[in-house]
């Protein structure tokens, strides 16, 4: 039987259906963490909003399309005449504001990814999910070798995993390591995604 490494990191999942993706939140509330008013602040100084003017040009939030994730508010915006309808005054090449429920930290992405796409590179950057062992393989050395040759791990890598019998195995975006835990539960190692603390 051949076996064939797919880096997974570089892999790009797309998600069906952006409902998929929600969670209900209103259980997490975490010390220190910003409200919404002060990352709504937060984005709408980001983006130079005026206060009232009402001219077309004015950029605004677009209250509707605003996401809560449990590590950050994403603000889209456009222009006041573009939401009112007016295809003239619409902003080309936008994409929504990040903004960090932690620190407050604005995030921006290319244009040409989707919602679903800049989400994932969110994640993978702040490193928002955590792929965690739900039983201790490390007894187990078929599932050892079967770990090392999944996540592509060094005999180095796999000592320092064993030695601390580290329950973390990977850290990123929910969508990917959704992947790599369904991959090792068919190999019959046992995960689960978990957020960051």
């Amino acid at each position: 039987m051949t076996s064939v490494y797919v880096d997974l990191s570089k892999l790009h999942i797309p998600v069906h259906s952006f409902s998929e993706r929600k969670v209900n939140f209103a259980v997490l509330k975490k010390k220190n963490m910003l409200s919404f008013e002060q990352a709504r602040d937060i984005a709408e100084k980001h983006l130079d909003i005026p206060r009232n003017s009402g001219d077309k040009y004015d950029i605004i939030i677009i209250e509707k399309y605003i996401i809560e994730r449990p590590y950050a508010w994403i603000f889209p915006y456009n222009t006041k005449g573009a939401i009112e309808g007016d295809i003239l005054y619409a902003l080309g090449g936008n994409s929504p504001v990040f903004v960090d429920r932690h620190d407050g930290t604005i995030s921006r992405f290319p244009s040409y990814l989707s919602m679903e796409g800049m989400i994932d590179v969110y994640e993978e950057q702040r490193k928002s999910w955590h792929l965690k062992l739900t039983i201790n393989i490390y007894s187990e050395i078929s599932k050892l070798l079967t770990l090392k040759r999944l996540l592509n791990l060094s005999q180095n890598e796999l000592a320092v995993l064993k030695a601390k019998e580290e329950a973390v195995l990977d850290k990123g975006a929910q969508t990917r390591l959704k992947q790599l835990s369904g991959i090792l539960s068919q190999h019959g190692i046992n995960t689960e995604v978990l957020l960051a603390d």
